[in-house]
């Protein structure tokens, strides 16, 4: 793919950051995102498109793996800012168009979401901060589809894809007093580049118990329109959220 130089421009963003003569400052925020899911998915064209609306409690039954985190690597007023978010799950589904071949379906769904930005600071205050930025989201899906018969018979269909969407966005900070601050996020992406839609929202309120270390809760909606050669991937994951961020 024609984009992925963005892999070593990411990495030497990092490295010049972290070889500034002044110090960089780093935060990590791993966290667990309860999140649902909902939509469209199919792996192949010529076979039915299924369509899933799971909440949290329902995949966390069939849940193998879920994992997420977000990063800065903040000099100044600028800042190397990502995040990333990894799920393997099976979830329960439909046919989005009833037909007389099949009468159900099940789905095993993976999917990775990262995205890579530099930012810049355009309000830095004592009670508040802006940032805004601008950089690529990186997603890979394997959809894996069951389609049953009225026999009991059934056909498996899988593949997966990889692909890059440009982003731009927005991160804001409110103090409400020493240990507590609100933060907000948003991005929008895609644009017909791979994806026709991607975007993003968060928004979650801090406890800073230690120096350098704090709780966060809050929630986050992601979103995406993927469709390519048969293969698609229009989907939502929605839910609470809580971490600890970690900055040193």
């Amino acid at each position: 793919m024609k984009m992925k130089p963005l892999f070593p421009l990411a990495c030497a963003a990092i490295l010049a950051v972290a070889a500034s003569p002044a110090a960089a400052q780093v935060t990590i925020t791993p966290y667990f995102w309860a999140a649902g899911m909902k939509g469209d998915v199919a792996p192949v064209a010529g076979l039915p498109t299924v369509e899933t609306d799971s909440s949290f409690s329902d995949i966390l039954d069939e849940l193998q793996l879920g994992l997420a985190s977000a990063f800065e690597v903040r000099m100044g007023q600028w800042a190397f800012v990502g995040d990333l978010s990894y799920v393997d799950t099976g979830v329960s589904a439909a046919l989005k168009v009833p037909t007389t071949q099949f009468d159900s379906a099940g789905l095993d769904s993976k999917s990775l979401m990262s995205t890579l930005a530099m930012s810049y600071r355009v309000v830095d205050g004592d009670a508040a901060s802006v940032d805004v930025l601008g950089g690529a989201r990186l997603n890979w899906a394997d959809n894996d589809v069951r389609l049953m018969r009225p026999d009991d018979t059934s056909v498996k269909a899988n593949d997966d894809q990889f692909w890059v969407d440009p982003v731009v966005g927005v991160k804001a900070i409110a103090w409400l007093s020493p240990r507590w601050s609100l933060t907000g996020y948003g991005d929008v992406g895609g644009f017909g580049v791979s994806s026709d839609l991607t975007w993003q929202a968060m928004a979650s309120v801090n406890y800073h118990f230690a120096n350098g270390v704090a709780l966060t809760a809050g929630y986050r909606y992601y979103a995406i329109d993927y469709d390519h050669d048969g293969f698609v991937f229009d989907v939502a994951e929605y839910g609470p959220l809580i971490g600890t961020s970690i900055t040193f």
